[in-house]
């Protein structure tokens, strides 16, 4: 059912849907009502929503290599997105959504600081994990 195997960790999303987290780091958001009421305001852009998908592909596979060459070269990419998902936020008034929205997009820059310090790019990374601090922030994300 939905993919889950042995192992696997499950976390609720405010708004509508849960993450399954793998052992080994992956995961996926599974929005179950995609068609109903509960659409989360990713699932309204797909496009936005193919981007973030392709970016935490790459991630993972980054880290399953233990090169974060290939994150890094997407810095710009990993801005855009995350600036993306912000504006969007703010034009929602649906809190579980805006909090979804934002809760990504710290996701994004977090992980983007971790590539940015594992290529000893240090200054960048710190830009990196103060920016996902401020959006884990503004989505009331522990």
């Amino acid at each position: 059912m939905l993919g889950l195997q042995e192992g696997d960790s499950v976390f609720n999303i405010l708004g509508g849907g849960f993450i399954i987290m793998n052992p080994d780091g992956s995961g996926k958001m599974v929005q179950p009502n995609a068609q109903g009421p509960d659409v989360s305001a990713l699932d309204k852009h797909p496009a936005l929503r193919q981007k973030v998908e392709e970016l935490e592909e790459l991630h993972h596979d980054c880290r399953y290599e233990s090169n974060f060459k290939p994150w890094v070269k997407k810095s710009k990419e990993v801005a855009d997105v995350a600036d993306q998902l912000e504006k969007l936020a703010k034009k929602l008034t649906d809190k579980g959504q805006k909090s979804g929205l934002l809760s990504t997009a710290s996701d994004l820059c977090c992980r983007q600081a971790i590539a940015l310090r594992s290529e000893e790019k240090h200054a960048e990374s710190l830009e990196q994990a103060k920016k996902a601090l401020e959006l884990a922030r503004g989505a009331d994300d522990e």
